[in-house]
């Protein structure tokens, strides 16, 4: 099955992906846009992401654009930093909800995603580049925050929302929001809980917090099993 989808690339990183890939994506893409354009790049947590992104920016460089790197964060959070920079596209490094052992590519040219064709026209372009020929200056990337910018746009935008006296209870897992979500949330709901369930645990069991009966253990056909040692404690 091939890597090149309708509108993005997959593959498995250790069978299908290399390095050499990501460098000739990016140059291509590079190529699709002016010399010294703004050009966000960004990946998720996986552990192939960091060689495929150094390797992406690489190719965005040689190809001589404004590459601003974010590192490890959220895909939705690039496409805000694209539109927050004015930038002329973006690409991720990211296989979305599959595998842990799968990655890909996601961008973004312009205010447009890539359609099935210009996929497929990556995909011949990568069989016969020339990264020799391009005439273009190699140019430097650099790194960029843009939590506390996009912080500040969570705010305004949910700023009716910031006095709702309301709790939400919050588990990321291990995505990238993993290390992110508290501060966001709790910046438009203040009375957030803790992502970290040994806090949210202290936290809800304060006096006037309604007390949920603790989870009975059940057999393999549904029946309960007869409780064990001291009751849990409740939530």
């Amino acid at each position: 099955m091939s890597i090149y989808k309708a509108c993005d690339i997959r593959g498995r990183a250790a069978r299908e992906l290399t390095p050499e890939l990501y460098q000739t994506w990016g140059y291509l893409l590079g190529l699709r846009v002016n010399p010294m354009a703004k050009f966000v790049v960004g990946g998720d947590v996986r552990e192939s992401t960091p060689t495929y992104l150094a390797a992406l920016v690489d190719g965005l460089c040689q190809a001589g654009v404004d590459v601003i790197n974010l590192d490890v964060i959220p895909t939705p959070m690039i496409y805000y930093a694209k539109r927050r920079l004015r930038a002329a596209g973006c690409a991720i490094v990211t296989a979305s909800h599959n595998p842990p052992d799968a990655n890909g590519l996601k961008w973004l040219l312009g205010d447009r995603p890539p359609t099935r064709e210009d996929v497929a026209a990556l995909e011949r372009a990568t069989k016969s580049v020339d990264s020799t020929r391009s005439g273009r200056t190699r140019s430097q990337s650099r790194k960029l925050d843009v939590s506390f910018d996009y912080v500040a746009w969570l705010q305004e935008s949910w700023v009716g929302a910031m006095g709702a006296q309301c709790r939400v209870m919050l588990d990321p897992l291990h995505g990238c929001c993993a290390f992110r979500a508290r501060r966001y949330l709790q910046a438009v709901f203040p009375q957030s809980l803790p992502s970290d369930p040994r806090h949210a645990r202290r936290r809800l069991c304060r006096p006037h917090s309604r007390q949920l009966p603790p989870r009975e253990p059940r057999r393999a056909g549904g029946s309960r099993l007869p409780r064990a040692g001291p009751p849990r404690a409740r939530l």
